[in-house]
């Protein structure tokens, strides 16, 4: 390991550990998106922020994120049956696919970052379903609540 790399690393540490923080790769954030929900995106992303030592914007755009993903919820029982069911997941993933590849050819700092710093791909899986699992929950709920207010159509 070359002393920049060690100077890069040692920046790039949290202040509560000594872990070097990682990040997301577009591709990982995108690919997350897609097969867990817009809770992962929008909280890989955000971890971006975090990496680029920009904590306001991480919690905002978690934050932002987190409602948006709340409110599709409780939209989804409302499009037409003849919706392809592909539809909304490639609209956010879209979304927070072009957010996160403007975050990261933008950022010089995760453009040129040493690609040890990248979160493993395993790590974003075992994620990826906590997050597919509490959008799941968050669906449901969101169908049983609209079911229990006669609000859903017949």
């Amino acid at each position: 390991m070359t002393t920049e790399t060690n100077e890069q690393s040692t920046d790039l540490t949290s202040s509560t550990d000594s872990k070097p923080l990682r990040f997301y790769s577009t591709q990982q954030i995108a690919l997350s998106c897609y097969l867990f929900g817009p809770w992962a995106g929008c909280w890989f992303t955000a971890q971006n922020h975090r990496f680029l030592k920009d904590a306001e914007r991480a919690k905002t755009f978690a934050f932002y994120g987190f409602i948006a993903a709340t409110i599709l919820a409780f939209v989804v029982p409302f499009l037409p049956e003849k919706t392809p069911n592909v539809a909304v997941p490639l609209f956010y993933t879209a979304i927070i696919g072009m957010y996160s590849n403007k975050l990261f050819n933008d950022n010089p700092e995760l453009k040129n970052a040493d690609a040890s710093l990248k979160t493993s791909n395993w790590k974003v899986l075992g994620l990826g379903v906590i997050f597919l699992a509490a959008t799941l929950i968050a669906v449901f709920s969101a169908i049983i609540i609209l079911d229990a207010a006669h609000l859903l159509p017949e």
